[in-house]
């Protein structure tokens, strides 16, 4: 089975994760008033977390 790969692997998703945290992060951070950089790299570690928990339940189907 290929798979896209992530930050460890280099694939072609590896990217994405830290583009799309940003924005996120800044949303969170002004809607609960913490720190952007610390919401950021909490948000960059769900991420990768919640991805899986999705190919997971994807494949189960």
């Amino acid at each position: 089975m290929a798979t896209l790969g992530g930050f460890a692997t280099g694939g072609l998703m590896a990217g994405v994760p830290a583009k799309a945290a940003k924005p996120v992060a800044n949303a969170v951070a002004k809607k609960t008033g913490l720190p952007p950089a610390t919401v950021t790299r909490v948000v960059e570690m769900l991420i990768p977390a919640v991805l899986a928990v999705l190919t997971k339940r994807a494949a189960k189907k």
